[in-house]
This record gives C-alpha cells, structure tokens and sequence, in this order.
C-alpha cells in the first residue's frame, strides 16, 4: 500500500465514517474542520478517484450526482498496518514524543 500521506488522511477519514454512507461532501466537512489544510475539491476528488481505481474504496451512488465511499477489506488491513508500524516506530525506547500527544514539546 503505497500512498501519499493524503491518501492514507482520506482512508482515516473514510474509517471514521464508517457507520454512515459518506459522500464526498461528508469526508470534505471533515477534513476542513480537522486537517491542518484546507483540501479543494479537485483534491478530495481526484484522491478519491485514485483510491477507488487502486481497490482501497467501493463507490455506491446515492442519487444521480452523488456517491458514497467506504473502505475495501485491503485498504482496512493496509490502515491497520500503517498503525502497527507508526505505533512500533513511536514506542522505540520508550518513549512518544510530546508534541503528538498534543503537548508543549519543551
């Protein structure tokens, strides 16, 4: 699973989600209310597209111009190794740095 970091962001987004029918509206409320930048709607929809295309999300339409994404059996076992990883990587000897815990890093 080769992804861009927005990508992955997006597949986090979608996870999260998951208990609705989330459209591209719905993911794009999201991540301007949590993401550090704004993402424009040719961003969101050409990452959408990729991730479908790729086998990461099934697409359903919901009415004539709308669509629905949720996550593949492969893109939920790629995020659950993303967090194995990151989750090694941050536990090396011991310690996770402050600043991701949301803290002061000093």
């Amino acid at each position: 699973m080769l992804l861009s970091g927005f990508q992955r962001d997006l597949l986090f987004v979608i996870a999260g989600l998951a208990e609705t029918d989330p459209s591209g509206s719905d993911i794009k409320s999201v991540l301007d209310a949590d993401y550090v930048r704004d993402a424009s709607h040719g961003t969101l929809y050409r990452g959408l597209g990729h991730l479908h295309e790729e086998g990461y999300l099934r697409k359903h339409p919901i009415d004539g111009r709308t669509d629905s994404y949720h996550l593949t059996d492969e893109a939920e076992a790629g995020l659950r190794s993303y967090l194995q990883w990151a989750t090694n990587h941050l536990a090396r000897d011991g310690a996770v740095p402050i600043c991701l815990a949301g803290g002061d890093q000093r």
